[in-house]
């Protein structure tokens, strides 16, 4: 369990092109209900309880050259009981998305499945054994600003609630 869940710290992914390449139109809300979905489509093929955590917006160049904003996000799940089964329907999703996965073995048991970040930052990963499960990855790099946008995050935190990162 303790590789699966430092694995995203170690590998979190960067600014990065999705398959069809970012839709220039795509605003910094619309990339994170679509990394979103696809979290929610992906979490659902391996049943249980998961932990879904939207990170705060990070700065980043988009293809173009325009100041950027990337969102990261981390799902921590349940164990898998067929953790092969779970790692090849995800795969098969991901695909059918245009997200093909370079699939392989770490430490003898623990599968992942890796869609590199594209030249706009857009990338995914999943890690599943019989301990737990892992899903990270990133939206593509779109027009915003970071630091505005935290600033308005902040903004919506009642004080002395704790925001999530």
């Amino acid at each position: 369990m303790l590789a699966i869940v430092l694995l995203p710290l170690i590998l979190l992914t960067g600014c990065t092109s999705s398959p069809d390449g970012t839709d220039p139109t795509m605003t910094p809300e619309q990339a994170q209900q679509q990394l979103m979905e696809l979290f929610t489509a992906t979490s659902t093929l391996v049943d249980g309880d998961w932990d879904i955590q939207k990170r705060g917006p990070r700065d980043c160049t988009t293809q173009s050259g325009q100041v950027g904003v990337t969102f990261p996000m981390v799902g921590f799940g349940p164990a898998s009981a067929d953790p092969e089964s779970a790692a090849d329907q995800v795969a098969a999703l991901w695909a059918d998305r245009g997200y093909p996965a370079h699939r392989s073995v770490i430490d003898g048991d623990v599968i992942q499945l890796l869609y590199p970040d594209d030249a706009d930052g857009f990338g995914l990963q999943f890690w599943t054994n019989r301990s737990g499960s892992t899903l990270d990855g990133s939206t593509p790099c779109v027009p915003g600003d970071a630091a505005a946008l935290n600033r308005a995050r902040q903004q919506d935190v009642t004080p002395g609630e704790l925001h999530p990162l």
